[in-house]
């Protein structure tokens, strides 16, 4: 019996394949699949949800935030490059259905694109 990747299957679900497409490419149920995404989905946004909090209590109160970073490295095939693309769209769809008002900054290094997630600073009036 093989191991599914649940990281691998979050990132197809992001590219837009189907649960049933899904669960028959890694020969599990689509229900399986379901779980899978749910599962990693939900760990993956909780712990860049932790890190926004952390970044905007610090920004609220004058100090230097650390905002989550994601980096999409060069030198990948353009369909890894397109589906990191997409993990990131559906990275910060999630966040925003949690009510986050975050924003994704777009830098360049020498390795690659780095997308800086931020949250404005509230203005309280």
């Amino acid at each position: 019996m093989t191991t599914v990747n649940a990281e691998s299957v979050l990132v197809e679900h992001a590219r837009g394949d189907s649960l049933r497409t899904i669960g028959r490419r890694h020969a599990i149920s689509h229900e399986k699949a379901r779980r899978l995404i749910l599962e990693a989905g939900r760990t993956l946004v909780d712990e860049i949800a932790h890190v926004l909090l952390i970044a905007q209590y610090k920004d609220d109160r004058g100090e230097i935030p650390l905002w989550p970073t994601i980096e999409i490295p060069y030198g990948q095939a353009i369909d890894d490059w397109r589906d990191n693309v997409l993990l990131l769209e559906w990275v910060l769809k999630q966040l925003r259905q949690r009510g986050y008002d975050v924003e994704a900054i777009n830098l360049r290094s020498r390795q690659g694109v780095v997308f800086q997630l931020h949250v404005p600073r509230r203005t309280d009036t």
